[in-house]
């Protein structure tokens, strides 16, 4: 990832994943929204660490045929909480980033991990508040990592963990640009982490795939018009249901997402509103299915998801 980064950052950085919880357009307002919740910052033995609790899941997150959290929700929720830490006073301070450096932030990569813990059933996941638990895990020159845990409070077990790669760019260039003084000056320890890896995208879909055609809705983009990183994973597990109900796939992925593993996500183009994409989805070795999203027969969006269990024939 460490290559690929660099080469992406080398050359005018693509419009991906702009995160902000703002529905406004990019200005020096973009981050005045207020918190959700209040961010307890503390020093541990790692650095900086922000916790926030969300609180149970609204009726609109649940997959209404499972009654679990949905895979979208699952990443929206990741990245509301990742937002009200990042703009915390003190920690990242994305406003700041902004109004003082005209820096902008694009998500270009992710890893969920999950324990079975953290798909709570039905009623219990409209009640159950979640602590998440974000530090910057790994610091470039115009890119850094933020690393996530999810845990049940009063509990110090971990149910899920992420890691995203975020690279900066200019305002007005939107070509890469170093992270300013006083952020690299607040995370000093963390330019001894090592980059996480990250996803390498296959270079070919194989003819058994299955193919899904869909557009971008006004209510799939962000502020930017571009489409939310979220979205994607809502288009990768509504062609894979696509795909187990038509019999391309094997029917255990039907209404699985509760079991996933892992998955694993590359940003490599933005989508905007009226694209018209493709998902296609196929199966590598057992319980692990690979996405591509493209746009003009040119990925866009690259995925990996693994899930707990074992494969059942559609004979």
């Amino acid at each position: 990832m460490a290559i690929l980064l660099r080469q992406r950052c080398a050359r005018s950085v693509p419009h991906l994943c702009t995160m902000s919880l703002s529905g406004k357009h990019v200005d020096d307002h973009m981050y005045d929204t207020p918190l959700l919740s209040s961010i307890q910052l503390k020093n541990d033995h790692k650095g900086l660490v922000a916790s926030v609790v969300l609180p149970g899941l609204d009726f609109g997150s649940i997959n209404k045929r499972t009654k679990f959290m949905s895979l979208f929700s699952m990443s929206n929720n990741f990245e509301l909480a990742r937002m009200q830490s990042m703009q915390a006073a003190n920690f990242i301070e994305i406003g700041k980033m902004l109004k003082e450096n005209n820096l902008l932030q694009f998500l270009i990569a992710g890893q969920y991990y999950f324990s079975p813990g953290f798909f709570i059933p039905f009623p219990r996941n409209i009640e159950q508040p979640v602590l998440y638990q974000h530090r910057v895990h790994h610091l470039g020159k115009s890119s850094y990592s933020l690393s996530g845990l999810c845990k049940l409070p009063n509990s110090d077990e971990s149910i899920a963990e992420i890691v995203c790669s975020v690279v900066t760019v200019d305002k007005y260039t939107r070509k890469s640009s170093p992270l300013p003084d006083w952020f690299r000056t607040r995370f000093h320890d963390n330019t001894k982490v090592p980059h996480p890896t990250t996803l390498n995208p296959l270079k070919s879909i194989p003819a058994e795939a299955f193919c899904h055609d869909l557009t971008v809705r006004p209510s799939d983009t962000d502020e930017n018009g571009h489409t939310n990183q979220a979205v994607y994973i809502k288009y990768c597990s509504n062609t894979k249901y696509l795909a187990a109900t038509s019999n391309l796939l094997p029917p255990n992925y039907i209404d699985n997402d509760h079991k996933v593993k892992v998955i694993d996500t590359l940003y490599t183009r933005e989508s905007s509103t009226g694209d018209k994409l493709k998902c296609y989805v196929w199966q590598g070795k057992p319980m692990v299915l690979h996405f591509q999203v493209h746009k003009d027969s040119e990925p866009i969006f690259h995925a990996n998801m693994e899930f707990d269990g074992t494969v059942t024939s559609n004979l």
